[in-house]
């Protein structure tokens, strides 16, 4: 893996400052590039503001007043799928599983949308379904 020349200072700083401890601990914080310049966030910021949004419309959807319509639930199976694993894998499903096929090709049209892009439809997705403004 190639980093940015700031990036190979920065970790060999940290490592002399002992705050890398040794290769396979889990480092004390996140370092994250930023236009050239580097910014050090504590670990405890990793789990962002659309992650929480993300795992609260998990709870969200399974409280909703009525069932949604099968395209819907399409629409959210291949959205969860796509932003919690990525793009689709695996064999897609014989012509007698007609229900895994149809959730593999909804999640197969989502291939190389990124995960934060369908962590933020699904929670849109959700949020249109509590207030009724989806099918």
């Amino acid at each position: 893996m190639r980093f940015g020349r700031a990036l190979v200072a920065a970790r060999l700083r940290l490592a002399a400052c002992d705050v890398w401890n040794k290769p396979s601990a889990t480092p004390r914080h996140a370092i994250v590039m930023i236009v050239g310049h580097l910014t050090i966030l504590p670990e405890s910021t990793k789990m962002t503001d659309l992650d929480t949004q993300f795992t609260q419309a998990q709870e969200d959807v399974k409280q909703l007043p009525e069932r949604p319509g099968n395209l819907t639930l399409l629409r959210l199976y291949a959205l969860y799928k796509q932003a919690s694993e990525g793009d689709v894998h695996g064999d897609k499903p014989g012509f007698a599983d007609i229900v895994g096929k149809y959730k593999y090709d909804a999640w197969a049209a989502l291939k190389g949308t990124a995960q934060d892009a369908a962590k933020q439809q699904y929670v849109e997705l959700v949020e249109s379904l509590k207030s009724g403004t989806a099918a």
